[in-house]
């Protein structure tokens, strides 16, 4: 999975938390706001590194034939 274009942290985050509000509510959404910087900050990171489009597996296509 690629995040294209790359994202910030903040802009993953502010994604996460509209997402775990939605999902879960606002209460248990903050609870959650440190994991949610973590996962922004690993997403920030993993978007931000470029890679050759043929390094992931095409799931369109079967693997096995």
């Amino acid at each position: 999975m690629r995040l294209h274009p790359a994202v910030s942290e903040k802009e993953a985050l502010a994604f996460l938390k509209n997402q775990a509000i939605l999902f879960w509510g606002e209460e248990s959404a903050l609870e959650l706001e440190d994991a949610l910087k973590n996962l922004a900050d690993a997403m920030a990171a993993v978007s931000s590194i470029k890679l050759p489009d043929d390094v992931e597996p095409a799931f369109s296509r079967p693997v096995m034939v």
